[in-house]
């Protein structure tokens, strides 16, 4: 808001006072000439420009369509385009006239703003979000009253020192581009550190150095066999039928992979003894019964139970399937190839019984917390996820991996030592990268302020210096006036300014 005093030679005035809002093309245009096409998609949000557009024959655009020229500022009145920031300075246009969505405000300097001064003011957060405050009619079609436009405050300098501020933003900006620029592009590099650093435990190479310069007691495959011993020995203890397997799947080994000689392959059935998917029962959000895990449960390899629903009838569900620490729970079914196959291993005890939905299967592993932390982190590394995709089937815009296909997930077994060595080298890599997106977030949110800061100096008249020898605004104003009274379009309606960001 305008709410100190502005530096000498500045005046406040409306936006009415000094543009032409919406204004129409000449009526004797020749309508047969090309001119440019500009619907709302065609103006970013983030760059605040026209990206691009069409040339069409103004004829077909003359009706219906908002009509504005080069150099005009367009500003989008309609929810969400407005709050998002869709606005820009023409230029570029065919013929240097353009046709565009209704939706749009066209402001047009009278000649005491400068265009790019006008833009810079409109896209600051503080102005969007009077705006919005401002907006009538129904949800998902409110729209900024052309009143408001009219009435909006706008700090004037004189001319050249709008030119220094629109230049010094331009520096500013382009250096905050880069840098914003730099910052959007580490999310993904820190996924590709994360999936590299997953791919290097999964095959061996991560432990590489430490398995050279130590001897081994024990291979994977002997620790292998103690899984299947005690793998045997649980499923000949009873329980449900589908924990009771006489075939054992073997893993289908990747063929592009080679593990080193002390390590082993097994197939997820040969390290789970129970299998079985989860309930089809009707849930909700009644906070009674018993608590559901679902698909928005396992997400980024863990289990969150932010946002449950629940079985009111849990009678039919045997308390010794409720999760519990070692449980891989799996996602089978999606309409997102994405989502398919995420999984994550239950770490802890947790405070509540929980079962899981039918759109997940539920595998219990065999051995220690040791197995179980290293199934954890092997479960979202690339090379399970390609063996994933390999079995992913489509039916009905659902993607599915069976029961069965999981079954022989190769998944490798290091010695017991090694995999203590590769499980704290992972740990200790991922949470290096959760901490550096954790940066990165902040300093995203803190560029986008400094952004904003940028503007809202600008239009105290903070960011460059004034010059005693420019033209006062208030003089400009006058000289304008009288220029247009004289040429008979008088000027524009008085009233008092709106305050606005």
């Amino acid at each position: 808001m305008i709410g100190r005093e502005l530096p000498a030679g500045w005046q406040t005035v409306r936006i009415a006072d000094v543009c032409e809002i919406n204004p129409k093309h000449a009526a004797d245009s020749d309508r047969s000439a090309q001119v440019s096409f500009v619907p709302m998609p065609a103006v970013s949000d983030v760059d605040g420009r026209i990206l691009k557009h069409e040339s069409r024959p103004l004829s077909q655009v003359w009706t219906g369509y908002t009509h504005f020229a080069e150099d005009d500022v367009i500003f989008a009145k309609i929810t969400p385009c407005m709050e998002n920031g869709k606005s820009a300075v023409a230029r570029g246009l065919t013929n240097g006239k353009a046709c565009g969505s209704t939706e749009f405000f066209v402001l047009r300097s009278t000649g005491a703003i400068i265009p790019d001064y006008l833009h810079r003011y409109i896209r600051q957060a503080s102005y969007r979000h009077e705006a919005e405050v401002s907006m009538t009619g129904a949800v998902g079609q409110k729209r900024v009253p052309r009143a408001f436009v009219e009435e909006s405050a706008v700090p004037l300098p004189p001319i050249p020192e709008q030119r220094r501020i629109v230049e010094k933003i331009e520096a500013l900006t382009a250096r905050s581009r880069r840098a914003r620029e730099a910052l959007d592009a580490l999310p993904a590099l820190i996924d590709r550190y994360r999936q590299s650093i997953l791919a290097a435990a999964f095959r061996g190479d991560l432990t590489a150095e430490w398995r050279r310069s130590h001897q081994l007691s024990k291979t994977g495959g002997e620790l292998l066999g103690q899984f299947l011993v005690e793998r045997a020995r649980r499923t000949a203890g009873g329980g449900s039928r589908k924990s009771q397997r006489c075939v054992v799947a073997e893993p289908a080994i990747p063929s592009k992979i080679d593990l080193p000689s002390t390590w082993a392959w097994a197939s997820l059935d040969q390290i789970s003894w129970a299998r079985g998917y989860g309930t089809s029962a009707k849930c909700d959000y009644s906070f009674q019964g018993v608590g559901v895990l679902r698909i928005p449960n396992v997400a980024r390899g863990a289990v969150n139970i932010a946002d449950l629903k629940f079985v009111a009838d849990d009678s039919k569900i045997d308390p010794d399937q409720y999760l519990t620490p070692g449980d891989l729970v799996v996602v089978r079914t999606n309409g997102s190839k994405d989502l398919l196959g995420r999984g994550a291993v239950v770490q802890a005890e947790l405070q509540q019984p929980l079962y899981f939905a039918s759109y997940i299967i539920r595998f219990r592993l065999v051995g220690s917390d040791l197995l179980h932390r290293w199934i954890h982190l092997m479960w979202q590394s690339p090379d399970i996820r390609s063996q994933i995709i390999s079995y992913a089937a489509t039916s009905a815009g659902q993607y599915n991996v069976s029961m069965g296909e999981l079954s022989t997930f190769a998944l490798p077994i290091p010695p017991a030592e090694e995999m203590v060595i590769a499980c704290t080298m992972l740990e200790r890599g991922l949470k290096a990268a959760e901490e550096l997106e954790g940066r990165t977030e902040a300093a995203s949110a803190a560029h986008s302020s400094l952004d904003q800061s940028i503007l809202a100096k600008a239009f105290r008249g903070e960011l460059v210096p004034q010059d005693p020898n420019d033209e006062p605004a208030s003089v400009l104003l006058e000289r304008i006036r009288a220029e247009r009274a004289a040429a008979g379009t008088g000027g524009a309606r008085r009233g008092r300014p709106r305050k606005a960001g």
